[in-house]
């Protein structure tokens, strides 16, 4: 695959796939709903759109299978997810989590 679209209309919490696409160093096409720009790079990893906005969408693909745009997320990509999702910060996180809240009650 040269490019990972997620052209979801529901919002996305997390979303998994587009972060996984990114790791891997594939440009992402996606829609801009929930927490989507918050676990990707846009404008160097991955172009997002409005939700339902088929034009924007056709557009933003045709950039990234032309390389015309993110053309750094191969690169960028997985440097981002290994730094910013990196396992054992974020097991020390959730362990940080689960202590305050077992404090807490």
């Amino acid at each position: 695959g040269r490019v990972f679209v997620n052209p979801t209309i529901v919002d996305e919490s997390f979303g998994v796939a587009p972060l996984e696409a990114q790791a891997v160093g594939l440009p992402v096409v996606a829609t801009d709903v929930g927490a989507i720009h918050d676990v990707l790079l846009p404008g160097v990893t991955a172009l997002l759109v409005p939700p339902g906005d088929v034009g924007a969408m056709t557009d933003a693909l045709a950039s990234a299978l032309e390389r015309t745009a993110l053309a750094d997320a191969g690169r960028a990509g997985p440097a981002f997810v290994a730094d910013r999702y990196d396992w054992e910060d974020s097991v020390t996180a959730m362990e940080d989590i689960y202590r305050t809240v077992s404090s807490d009650g």
